[in-house]
């Protein structure tokens, strides 16, 4: 990196962000919704049936296939093919999780079309193979496959055993994990979500969020005799401390690498809806000049680093006009923020969501996209494709500066709630 303009000489291929996922069955998981980046993505799945392997290949994406079984250690092990393929795994079903009883919905709303699942059957194994291990570091370490980034797992309970087997790779260069956790045993010797939080917290993690979550019921009790259930399974969002990049980055290429893979952070924790964590990554850089990201965007054809560049000019925009907010002296705890100029600020919510209620019919009608958005920052997410964050962006904005806020004190505040919440249900806001 030359010291005149931090960052300009970065290649597409230093920035990219290179994602592993393990397992899934097809599936590559709530890890997915980075496919927005398209060619700044490049996809690395792991399997050890290589029918499941086939299945994982991104079409139209760079991505690498491994048909490797990847866990702990270099080892040879047993794996259990269970009645429900995607229920396979190195564990037996635990003895306790044999009644465990599990009702899916799917379809229309309030009408039970899906599935019971008893643990106890859906995981009763039909056939044991012997496989062999491999880590996640020596994979690295042995040129087998590139870089890792972001790790990816829905390993029925391995989890744990495969983030152990990538400790060297969370200290250097991983930025987020999504793990399948669970909270009780559904597989026997199986570690649990706070074993997996405290591997991680080691390397600098943070917990951030569920991105899905099931419920379990103890036994399959007739209907009406069961309660809302366990939860039990979660797909569980962890990012990595900035700090761990930045403060141990005292060479020149420990800072480039610092400078990569905060980027490569940012724009994961914008995907996610994380834009506070996001900025303050990007201003943590700017502030210790490491960082033009208007050269560098301009730089290469890495489309999250326009992404990121439109957010922090956006939110340039919107702290000139709006003060920070500020801890409130005489506010009670769950009461409603008291907000500067809030008259005006009612009155355009309220012309916003009007403009919305004609507008988009129009666009309906004339088939063309109308979007309409309240604040600047959903203009930019909706740019680059992350609607559904825009969507959420626009109904928090929308919320407080109405003065909406949850959970309602009241039955005034609950009715004015549940209004909000149906009119922009009707507008898809």
């Amino acid at each position: 990196m030359n010291n005149g303009s931090p960052g300009a000489d970065f290649t597409d291929e230093q920035l990219r962000i290179r994602v592993h996922h393990v397992g899934g069955i097809g599936d590559f998981g709530p890890i997915s919704h980075l496919k927005i980046f398209g060619d700044d993505i490049e996809w690395i799945g792991y399997d050890a049936s290589e029918d499941s392997l086939s299945a994982l290949a991104p079409r139209g994406r760079r991505f690498l296939l491994v048909n490797k079984c990847v866990g702990k250690a270099n080892s040879v092990g047993r794996f259990n093919v269970m009645k429900e393929s995607s229920a396979s795994s190195v564990f037996p079903c635990a003895p306790s999780a044999e009644k465990y009883t599990w009702i899916t919905y799917q379809g229309r709303p309030f009408v039970r079309n899906g599935k019971t699942l008893i643990w106890g059957e859906h995981t009763r194994v039909v056939k044991e193979l012997t496989v062999e291990f491999r880590t996640l570091d020596h994979l690295v370490e042995n040129g087998d496959v590139p870089q890792i980034d972001v790790i990816s797992m829905d390993t029925q309970g391995s989890d744990y055993d495969i983030l152990v087997g990538a400790s060297n790779a969370l200290s250097s260069s991983v930025v987020c994990v999504v793990s399948e956790v669970m909270f009780a045993e559904l597989y026997a010797g199986q570690a649990l979500f706070c074993d997996i939080q405290d591997h991680l917290r080691k390397h600098k993690f943070r917990f951030c969020e569920f991105l899905f979550s099931q419920v379990y019921n103890t036994a399959p009790y007739p209907f009406e005799l069961q309660g809302r259930g366990f939860f039990t399974v979660g797909e569980a969002l962890f990012l990595k401390d900035v700090r761990a990049f930045i403060d141990e980055a005292h060479t020149q290429s420990a800072k480039n690498q610092c400078v990569a893979q905060c980027l490569k952070l940012a724009a994961i924790a914008a995907v996610y809806d994380h834009l506070d964590f996001s900025l303050d990554i990007l201003y943590t850089l700017r502030e210790k000049s490491l960082l033009s990201l208007d050269k560098l965007a301009n730089s290469t054809n890495i489309t999250y680093l326009r992404l990121l560049r439109d957010l922090v000019r956006a939110a340039g925009a919107v702290e000139s006009r709006s003060p920070p907010l500020t801890y409130d002296e005489g506010r009670r705890y769950g009461q409603a923020p008291d907000l500067p100029s809030a008259k005006p600020d009612k009155l355009k919510a309220v012309r916003y969501l009007i403009k919305r209620l004609f507008v988009r019919p129009i666009g309906i009608l004339t088939r063309r996209n109308s979007p309409v958005y309240y604040g600047p920052i959903s203009k930019v997410l909706h740019a680059y494709g992350l609607v559904r964050i825009a969507r959420a962006h626009d109904i928090r904005l929308v919320m407080y500066h109405l003065g909406l806020f949850w959970p309602p004190e009241n039955w005034l505040a609950r009715l004015e709630e549940r209004l909000f919440w149906l009119l922009s249900k009707l507008l898809r806001l």
